[in-house]
């Protein structure tokens, strides 16, 4: 989903007896009976890392989330959910698009070994969704929900609830930019969900789904009681803060940022966007040498990132300082390799201020460079 990603938004399933927050009791449905035949402590234990995982993802501690998946899956290693978990954080991640289908498609495998008619639906349909055919997704989800409205799936032992398949249904419809009914499914997956990492997932979307339809008003009501739901959650605080910003209210942004950078999170990613989001504001509120410390510092903590040196080439080339200026694009553009969108940014500048120098051979090279992610960029979209 479109969500900074991001919005990002992964969801998980939780494992429990129906919620007593729901007074929809039918829409559950059963987890697979050799569940049931596994040694208690097992369970117990399995849930306690799966406690963990959610904490670090929280966090966006990436490493810490990798171990203690790992660990479920040593735990229980032919139980589908952990597979399928471990593919959400790995799509979270955005670097191990491979690692992510291939933990789906194990995942599917073992569901489809029990013929687990459900989740055989919800793992077909996140398929889809990794391949961007998000009608298809939205058509297996849609399945699967049915199963459970017909009264198709009954058992009597132990519950799973649905509300994650809502939540999914949800993110698709908001990639689609069909805004409204993606809110109702968001409530929907709210009114079955009881775990507080994911009670605030639900207001995240719904506030993320106000963003995009410029109401920002909604979008920091629903990411406030996103943080009331769980207030350890990094995601609600950065997406309060833009929402803030674009409402001008700066203290409470600057805040949230503050927030964030007290040790909510220790991704430095993470930390240097917020640091930038603090030095704009300090552009904002015409404070220039504050702005320009908040993107230094934004660039010792995470140096791999173009927007830093873009604003700050920029003010020296608004300074007249050109030199400096291209020494900073010069850094950005060689750690900055793996981003090709911010590398247009600051090749593009770069080159226009060659021109201003005179130097014309370095600045075809530069044009040249341009034109060349512009062909790759559209190649990859035809």
């Amino acid at each position: 989903m479109t969500i900074e990603d991001d919005m990002m938004i992964e969801r998980t399933w939780s494992k429990t007896t129906p919620s007593t927050r729901s007074c929809g009791a039918s829409k559950y449905l059963p987890v697979t009976p050799s569940i049931d035949e596994e040694p208690t402590q097992t369970l117990i234990e399995y849930e306690k890392v799966m406690d963990k995982f959610d904490e670090a993802r929280a966090a966006k501690n990436y490493d810490l989330a990798s171990y203690t998946i790992e660990l479920a899956i040593r735990l229980r290693p032919t139980y589908f959910y952990s597979y399928y978990k471990k593919a959400f954080l790995y799509k979270s991640m955005k670097t191990k698009t491979v690692e992510t289908l291939k933990c789906c498609k194990h995942a599917l495998l073992l569901v489809q070994m029990r013929r687990n008619t459900f989740w055989i639906h919800v793992l077909t349909g996140f398929l889809c969704e990794l391949n961007n055919n998000l009608d298809g997704a939205y058509k297996c989800y849609k399945e699967a929900i049915d199963l459970v409205d017909d009264g198709i799936i009954v058992d009597a032992q132990r519950y799973e609830h649905v509300a994650d398949v809502y939540f999914r249904m949800g993110m698709i419809l908001g990639d689609k930019k069909d805004f409204t009914p993606a809110i109702q499914h968001f409530e929907r997956a709210y009114g079955l969900e009881h775990k507080p990492y994911y009670l605030g997932m639900c207001y995240n979307n719904i506030g993320w789904c106000y963003k995009q339809m410029n109401d920002d008003i909604n979008a920091c009501e629903n990411y406030s009681r996103a943080i009331k739901e769980n207030d350890k959650v990094v995601l609600f605080f950065t997406n309060r803060v833009k929402s803030y910003k674009s409402l001008h209210k700066f203290d409470e942004a600057i805040s949230d940022i503050k927030q964030v950078l007290n040790g909510l999170t220790e991704d430095k990613r993470t930390v240097s966007e917020m640091m930038c989001e603090l030095g704009l504001i300090f552009h904002t509120k015409k404070q220039f040498e504050k702005a320009k410390e908040q993107f230094r510092n934004a660039l010792t903590v995470y140096d791999r990132m173009f927007f830093p040196y873009l604003f700050l080439a920029s003010l020296s080339y608004m300074d007249s300082q050109l030199n400096e200026s291209v020494q900073l694009l010069d850094k950005g553009i060689q750690n900055c390799y793996d981003d090709e969108a911010g590398l247009n940014y600051l090749v593009e500048l770069r080159a226009r201020i060659h021109l201003m120098l005179g130097n014309n051979e370095l600045a075809n090279q530069d044009t040249n460079r341009i034109r060349s992610y512009k062909k790759n960029f559209l190649s990859r979209i035809d």
